[in-house]
């Protein structure tokens, strides 16, 4: 395996365990909390992250792979956003939070230790 298969294999298994989490928080967002607007938006920009990654891996051009890189980063900034409207509205836990907020940072350094984004 090269750099590139092991950096998109860590990638992947990364969103994939944060899509996990996420589903879970959806879960408790819209039964035991009834918030279904918020909870919406926080799955849609936190599991297609994985699908991003995902598409990448079957990339060949540079240019591509790169397009794929900044719109995995900006569903990850839009993710961390709606994450952060849901803790601090007290819907979310600090446990909660804690864990995929630590998720979304660790994807965001694995992408700039590997991508150049200009």
């Amino acid at each position: 395996m090269n750099k590139r298969q092991i950096t998109f294999k860590l990638l992947a298994n990364k969103a994939r365990y944060l899509a996990v989490h996420i589903v879970a928080l959806h879960q408790d967002l819209t039964l035991n909390h009834k918030e279904f607007y918020l909870s919406q938006k926080l799955i849609e920009n936190g599991t297609i992250i994985g699908e991003k990654i995902t598409e990448m891996s079957s990339l060949s051009s540079t240019e591509a792979i790169l397009q794929h890189i900044s719109q995995v980063l900006d569903y990850l900034h839009k993710t961390h956003y709606w994450l952060n409207l849901l803790f601090e509205s007290g819907r979310v836990s600090e446990s909660d939070y804690d864990l995929v907020h630590q998720e979304l940072a660790q994807l965001e350094q694995i992408i700039q230790e590997n991508f150049t984004i200009t």
